[in-house]
């Protein structure tokens, strides 16, 4: 069974496709309720650092949190597909991300299931999301968008860019299992 038929997929409310000429558009909203309940955390936890004094020692990271948290509410990654590459954009507020592959930079695109981490190693058990990527022609892998919630968003992803570039799809180590069993 081709691979268009078995992703015959829905994309979720938060990613947009459209067609602007012959560039493909996907727009990805970053949003999601669970940014309603870290604010709030973060809030309760900035009341408790201020009343004990100790902002001097968590100034820095609430800082940096809050930041993660407000882009979290605005920030969209958009990719564009088409005028001889892949164009990533990361905004408005600034995050690393934005870049532009020509199809020539661009060898294979995969699809790869994510642990959640809640950083410094530490995994989220049973928890994942998905991501996409690029491996260049020397064999280095760039990764294009992460969050992910579903298997069949990154494949459709995925494949949307081979056909958009011309690429065929071949196997990458560590890569979704296309199979119809696995979708």
């Amino acid at each position: 069974m081709p691979l268009e038929k078995m992703l015959r997929v829905t994309l979720p409310d938060h990613i947009r496709s459209t067609q602007d000429g012959s560039t493909l558009v996907l727009d990805v909203h970053w949003y999601h309720p669970v940014l309603w309940f870290l604010a709030a955390l973060l809030a309760c936890f900035c009341k408790l650092a201020l009343s004990s004094d100790l902002i001097w020692l968590f100034g820095t990271p609430m800082i940096v949190v809050a930041y993660g948290i407000v882009a979290g509410f605005f920030n969209h990654t958009r990719i564009a597909i088409g005028s001889g590459g892949v164009d990533v954009r990361v905004g408005p507020m600034p995050w690393p991300g934005t870049r532009r592959l020509e199809a020539s930079e661009i060898k294979q695109v995969f699809s790869q299931k994510v642990p959640m981490s809640l950083g410094r190693g530490n995994v989220v058990p049973g928890l994942f999301t998905y991501s996409v990527g690029v491996i260049t022609p020397q064999d280095r892998k760039v990764w294009l968008i992460s969050g992910l919630p579903d298997p069949k968003v990154a494949l459709h992803i995925e494949h949307l860019i081979e056909s958009a570039i011309g690429i065929k799809d071949r196997d990458v180590p560590g890569e979704l299992d296309k199979g119809p069993s696995a979708l």
